[in-house]
């Protein structure tokens, strides 16, 4: 069977996974590798298009959707992993303080000393500073095991680094499954899979909001229209062009969009379909 088919906005959340048969004795057991990364965007520019700008996702949910109709592949639920991650964050934090001084002021004038000295009680106030530098281990990006409202298993993916966009890899996919498959099918099923070589797909939704977009550096290409807006200020039209071409964009890629002007739209930014058993070298 030819490898997963990948759908994205662009390369701002690209998805690749895979299987690994990880038992053989009794029911066949498979591990789930997935792996995910984001990235900051260049949408338009092209021919016809009505604007140019970058685009990057603040926050999403990772959705692993399983087979319809296959009620014999199951998830084995012990095995759903959590992120772990070797890599370290370093914090910095400052903190002034203040600390009274307690003196006394005067003054005495004399033939050759002309000086200061306390006579009466003085309150001075000194700031200190102090710098914190904490190192804590955690990666950039953080996926929390979660559920989709159908029950379907999911990470939702955010920072944890104090960046505002997802940039980065998410998951060591080769030494971090995600979870393993049991198949309870019948054997007579499972041998009809090898012999046509069409095995049972699943498949991998990177999903947000449009609120969770962050879109910057907008500029109209249109010559005409871009003298007008700049004049009347009107950022969001600006906006407005924008988000009309990446809903143009998902929907050529065939990826799902509601209004995208609404914040709490829900669209899908990235796909893939990966079967249970796969050619490694197909294209």
């Amino acid at each position: 069977m030819p490898r997963n088919k990948i759908r994205s906005l662009g390369q701002i959340a690209v998805a690749n996974a895979w299987f690994d048969l990880v038992e053989r004795d009794g029911p066949p057991r498979y591990s789930f590798h997935l792996d995910v990364s984001f990235r900051r965007e260049r949408i338009g520019g092209e021919e016809g298009d009505p604007a140019r700008f970058r685009v990057a996702l603040k926050e999403c949910e990772v959705v692993v959707l399983l087979p319809t109709g296959e009620t014999e592949l199951r998830i084995d639920r012990r095995t759903i992993a959590t992120h772990r991650s070797s890599r370290s964050v370093e914090r910095t934090r400052e903190q002034v303080s203040s600390q009274a001084l307690q003196g006394t002021a005067g003054m005495e004038v004399g033939p050759e000393v002309f000086g200061a000295r306390a006579n009466a009680a003085a309150g001075l106030e000194r700031a200190t500073k102090e710098t914190t530098t904490s190192r804590s281990e955690g990666p950039p990006l953080l996926g929390q095991r979660s559920a989709t409202r159908e029950g379907d298993l999911s990470w939702v993916i955010s920072r944890n680094d104090g960046s505002d966009f997802l940039d980065d890899v998410l998951w060591d996919a080769k030494m971090e499954p995600r979870f393993e498959i049991v198949d309870g099918r019948d054997e007579r099923v499972q041998e009809r899979d090898a012999r046509t070589q069409i095995y049972p797909t699943f498949t991998v939704e990177v999903r947000c909001r449009s609120e969770d977009l962050r879109i910057d550096e907008i500029e109209l290409t249109d010559p005409d229209e871009r003298g007008l807006l700049s004049r009347l200020g009107a950022p969001k039209k600006r906006q407005k062009a924008a988000e009309a071409l990446i809903k143009r964009e998902l929907q050529m890629n065939g990826l799902r969009v509601g209004d995208i002007h609404q914040p709490y739209s829900r669209l899908v930014v990235g796909d893939l379909i990966v079967a249970l058993v796969e050619d490694a070298t197909a294209e």
